[in-house]
């Protein structure tokens, strides 16, 4: 929920929450349309922090041997934005919340300078109380998450669910021949998360069938005089025909299909092409 337009409507009514959209988004954008001059941000990203406590594969936002920011140098950011006309402020990371008072206080100083302040998070660190300070300081949540079987990519277990299954320990029993339409792994070990819980399956602690792929290419070039040639060509893809059960949905890891844990597609067979061109 949009913490800040919840606050302003409960106080105000709509003309409020209207005044408030208007001096967060509306102003800068008049003032960035006819002011001189070509900096006039209406959206900036602080990164206030590079550390993270997650280790997403993907992730290029992130490294856990670079300090975070300084509150000063936060200030000293927030100030020049303000003189530049900005008043949306998101706090970027890494993860912003590995430093919590830190947060807290960058998020009151731009507040109370006018600024709607954002925080994207994995939401891991995020406790009721403290949602609760930074939520009356004038803050809005954008999270952003890398559960188990939730969107793994690499040739992982995808799912199109938002919280993560509950898992006993066990033998995963992976099916290395997924072309016996049995299931890719055990999914007795999984069940569905109760209702207001985060699962306890961890992320990313087994792979797909991934890839076995050898692609040939075969090219002549034949000059004919000095200005003209032909130049023939012979290309197979997946030139042994090998069954490739990728890309990254090709296992279904949505708990609550019917068809959980099952290879439901693969990439193309193989593939040939020849070609013949004249050059002149």
């Amino acid at each position: 929920m949009d913490r800040v337009v919840a606050e302003m409507a409960s106080k105000g009514g709509r003309a409020t929450a209207v005044k408030g959209y208007s001096r967060g988004w509306l102003g800068p954008y008049i003032r960035s349309r006819v002011l001189p001059g070509e900096f006039h941000p209406i959206t900036a990203y602080l990164f206030v922090e590079y550390k993270c406590n997650l280790d997403c594969w993907y992730c290029w936002s992130y490294n856990n041997k670079v300090k975070g920011m300084t509150e000063d140098v936060a200030r000293r950011s927030i100030d020049w934005l303000h003189d530049d006309g900005c008043r949306v402020l998101a706090l970027m990371g890494g993860e912003p919340l590995l430093r919590p008072e830190f947060i807290h206080k960058v998020v009151c100083y731009a507040a109370k300078k006018g600024f709607w302040v954002y925080i994207a998070t994995n939401g891991r660190l995020l406790r009721p109380d403290f949602a609760d300070r930074l939520g009356d300081a004038g803050v809005t949540f954008a999270s952003f998450g890398d559960n188990a079987l939730v969107y793994v990519q690499n040739n992982g277990v995808n799912s199109v669910s938002v919280d993560l299954p509950n898992y006993t320990l066990g033998n995963l029993q992976i099916n290395h021949n997924p072309r016996n339409g049995l299931p890719y792994f055990d999914t007795a070990l999984f069940t569905p998360n109760a209702l207001g819980t985060q699962g306890n399956a961890k992320r990313r602690f087994f792979y797909g069938p991934g890839i076995n792929n050898f692609d040939v290419a075969l090219h002549k070039m034949t000059k004919l005089t000095e200005t003209k040639s032909l130049e023939f060509c012979f290309e197979t893809f997946n030139t042994f025909n090998h069954a490739q059960f990728y890309p990254n949905d090709s296992v279904n890891g949505n708990i609550n299909s019917p068809t959980f844990g099952h290879v439901l597609k693969a990439a193309p067979p193989r593939i040939g092409q020849v070609s013949l061109r004249f050059n002149f």
